[in-house]
C-alpha cells in the first residue's frame, strides 16, 4: 500500500521503496525490449517476369510440295482450256463427219436417180424396138449397149466426185488432228511458262515469311535476352534493397534500444542520485553499503561514479 507521508518524513527504508517505485516506471518507460514501430516501407521495384511476345513460326513447304501447290491451283483452269482444244477438234470433227454423211447420202439418191432414168431409157428404147419389129435387131441391141455405157460412165463420174469429196475429207479430218495437237502443244507451252511463274511466286512467298519469321525471331531473341538480363538485375537489386532496407530497420531498433537504455540508465541515475542527497550521511552510507540495490539498478559507470562521489563525500566530512 503507497504511504500518504511526506517523502520528507518517511523512514530511509520507506523512500528507498519510493524509489523502487520510480525506477521501476522509469524501467517501464525505457524499456529496450518494448516493440519498436516500424516505419512505412518504401516500395520496392518488383520485375514483371512476364513475356507477352512469342516467336513465329512459319510452314515448312519444300519445293516438291510447293510444285504440286502451283499444279493444283492451275488444275482447273488447265483442263478447262485443254477440254476447250479437245470440244473445238471434237465440233470440227462432228461437222465433218455430217458433211460426209450428206455426201453419201446424197451420192446413193444420185446412183437411184441415175439407175431408174436408165432403166427407164432401156425400157422405152426396147419398147420402140418391139413396135417396129426390131426387137432382136443389132440396132435394138446397139441402143440397149449405149444406154448401158451412158449408165456405166455416169455412175463412174458419181463415183469419182464422191471419192474426191471423201478423200477432201480425210484431209480435213487429219487437218483438224493436227491443229488440235498443235494447239496442245501451244497451251502445253503457256502452261509450263505460268506454272514456272506460280512455282517461282510460291517460292518467293514462302522465302519472304522464313526470312521476315527469321529477322523478327532473331530480333525478338535479343530483346528477351536483354529483358531477362534487365530483369534479373532488377530482382537482384530488388532483393539488395529489401536487404538493405531490413538491414537499416535493424539498425534504427538496436539504436532506439541502445538510446532507451541509456536514457533509463541517466533516468536511474538522476532519481538515486537524487535519493542519495535527501538522505543524512549516516543514512546514505548505511543504505549504500548494506543494501545490493543500487549495483543493481545502476550500470557500473554510473555505479563507480556515485560510489567514488559518495566516498570522497564522506571522507571529507
Amino acid at each position: 500500500m503507497k504511504s500518504n507521508k511526506p517523502e520528507s518524513i518517511l523512514t530511509p527504508e520507506g523512500r528507498l521503496d519510493e524509489l523502487k517505485k520510480k525506477i521501476e516506471t522509469i524501467k517501464q518507460e525505457y524499456d529496450p525490449s518494448a516493440e519498436i514501430p516500424k516505419p512505412t516501407a518504401p516500395e520496392l521495384d518488383r520485375p514483371d517476369l512476364s513475356y507477352e511476345e512469342r516467336y513465329k513460326t512459319t510452314e515448312t513447304v519444300t519445293d516438291e510440295e510447293l510444285s504440286a501447290r502451283a499444279e493444283a491451283e492451275l488444275e482447273a483452269e488447265a483442263r478447262a482450256e485443254r477440254d476447250k482444244i479437245a470440244v473445238k477438234a471434237a465440233s470440227d470433227a462432228k461437222t465433218l463427219a455430217d458433211a460426209e454423211r450428206t455426201a453419201k447420202e446424197e451420192y446413193e439418191r444420185l446412183a437411184a436417180e441415175t439407175g431408174g432414168y436408165y432403166d427407164e431409157a432401156r425400157k422405152r428404147s426396147s419398147d420402140s424396138a418391139l413396135k417396129r419389129g426390131l426387137a432382136r435387131s443389132s440396132v435394138a441391141q446397139l441402143s440397149q449397149d449405149r444406154l448401158n455405157e451412158e449408165e456405166a460412165a455416169a455412175r463412174a463420174d458419181l463415183s469419182r466426185t464422191l471419192g474426191k469429196t471423201l478423200a477432201d475429207y480425210d484431209r480435213e479430218l487429219n487437218e483438224i488432228s493436227a491443229r488440235r495437237e498443235e494447239a496442245l502443244k501451244d497451251y502445253d507451252i503457256r502452261y509450263a511458262a505460268e506454272l514456272t511463274k506460280k512455282l517461282n511466286a510460291l517460292k518467293a512467298d514462302r522465302d519472304k515469311k522464313q526470312s521476315e519469321a527469321l529477322e523478327y525471331n532473331n530480333a525478338l531473341k535479343e530483346r528477351l535476352t536483354r529483358l531477362a538480363m534487365e530483369q534479373s538485375e532488377r530482382a537482384q537489386k530488388y532483393e539488395s534493397d529489401a536487404i538493405d532496407l531490413e538491414a537499416k530497420q535493424k539498425e534504427r531498433e538496436e539504436a532506439i534500444r541502445k538510446e532507451r537504455e541509456t536514457q533509463r540508465s541517466e533516468a536511474v541515475f538522476r532519481e538515486v542520485s537524487a535519493f542519495l542527497s535527501g538522505l543524512s550521511r549516516e543514512e546514505a552510507k548505511k543504505l549504500w553499503n548494506d543494501s545490493g540495490f543500487f549495483k543493481a539498478e545502476l550500470n557500473p559507470y554510473h555505479y563507480a561514479l556515485l560510489n567514488n562521489a559518495f566516498n570522497a563525500k564522506l571522507a571529507a566530512r
